[in-house]
């Protein structure tokens, strides 16, 4: 638009479009026009749309509604005040079915599971004296992420059929296939660009959870989500945008998480500790909301697992771990949550050790809390 200055001093006189421009546009420019954006121009991503770390206190109340922003496809419940296993459920393999990180049991079908359905605004937890999502006396933390929605889309890229649900806006799939114990089988998972963490299990039998990662130096490694143990060299060739390698049994029924970093939103990657509680600044280019770390080489270490909503405010000091039924723990994994990364407070081994490499993964969000017996709030 242009504007011109009128006889009487500080009155204007804008042109929005409604007149021709006065001048010609000069040579390389273009007039401001949403038709004259580029053509690849990022979408900024609404974080809250994708994911979310909710808080609540439980009151034996059946089909409570949490609230979201988005329908979840995957929810990672942890018990806060107690010792309890952490309860994983996907929509894809069954929202009402549960799987436990902290231990190598295969899936589970309870009477009495921990959600009963997901909607398009929250998650609808059961009651129960004794179980479920919503039992009176327990304070719980839940992780919430957006994929494709629970109907598939068969995926043939690999040597394999797999069934994806894709949210490629936020980098995210979850995916299913029947194990067949060849090395050199590949799995199609629907990102269209190199993933960066796949967690896999077998859901129909005791075995590990297998954690793929790719560090700074390029190389594939992989651990193990339910234990301290460091790095295993994968043995399988890289990821790529259309497939990965995988290890699974033979007639297995596996389902994979996987995730790539996406400007914003998420950030999956390794960094180096300092022993400092000045400690590692690692940029992320975004807030995190929720940062999870592995120790990767040295020595056997926890899991850690923080997030800005049961630590609102810096330094980020309770966290959970993956491998361990244990409540809320501070110190460990002290941490600030900057404006474009975090950056290490404690001198401990699980996130911090004098030049060793660990792996981690953060999301953005905005902060739920849930203070109300019956409702979730946005904050």
């Amino acid at each position: 638009f242009t504007a011109s200055l009128y006889a009487n001093p500080g009155q204007w006189d804008a042109n929005f479009g409604q007149r021709a421009f006065a001048h010609s546009i000069p040579t390389g420019f273009k007039s401001l026009n949403t038709d004259n954006f580029p053509i690849n121009t990022p979408s900024i991503i609404r974080a809250q749309k994708q994911f979310a770390a909710v808080i609540y206190s439980g009151d034996n109340t059946e089909y409570r509604k949490i609230p979201l922003d988005f329908k979840a496809d995957l929810v990672w419940f942890k018990q806060r005040n107690g010792t309890a296993s952490h309860v994983l459920s996907d929509s894809v393999t069954g929202i009402t079915k549960h799987l436990t990180p902290n231990t190598t049991a295969a899936q589970s079908t309870p009477g009495y599971p921990y959600v009963s359905s997901v909607q398009d605004d929250g998650i609808i937890l059961r009651g129960g004296a004794s179980s479920g999502g919503n039992v009176s006396g327990r304070n719980m933390v839940a992780w919430c992420w957006k994929a494709g929605g629970s109907t598939t889309v068969t995926n043939n890229e690999g040597s394999v059929t797999s069934q994806v649900s894709v949210n490629n806006e936020a980098g995210f799939s979850i995916v299913t296939w029947t194990g067949n114990s060849n090395s050199s089988t590949t799995i199609g998972h629907g990102l269209n660009q190199k993933p960066d963490i796949i967690i896999l299990k077998n859901t129909s039998g005791v075995e590990n959870w297998r954690v793929y990662y790719i560090l700074a130096d390029g190389s594939y490694d992989f651990t193990y989500l339910n234990t301290t143990g460091t790095k295993n060299d994968s043995g399988y060739a890289l990821p790529t945008a259309t497939v990965f390698n995988k290890a699974d049994t033979n007639g297995a029924n596996m389902v994979a998480y996987v995730w790539r970093s996406v400007p914003g939103y998420s950030k999956m990657g390794s960094y180096k500790g300092n022993g400092n509680t000045d400690g590692t600044y690692v940029p992320c280019g975004f807030r995190p909301a929720f940062v999870l770390t592995k120790i990767n080489d040295t020595m056997n270490e926890n899991w850690t697992i923080s997030d800005s909503t049961r630590s609102p405010s810096n330094p980020v000091d309770l966290f959970l771990r993956s491998d361990e039924t244990t409540t809320d723990s501070t110190g460990a994994a002290k941490m600030d949550f900057l404006s474009k990364g975090f950056k290490l407070r404690n001198t401990d081994d699980k996130t911090n050790k004098n030049n060793a490499t660990y792996i981690f993964m953060a999301f953005a969000c905005l902060l739920y809390t849930s203070p109300s017996p019956r409702d979730g709030l946005l904050s």
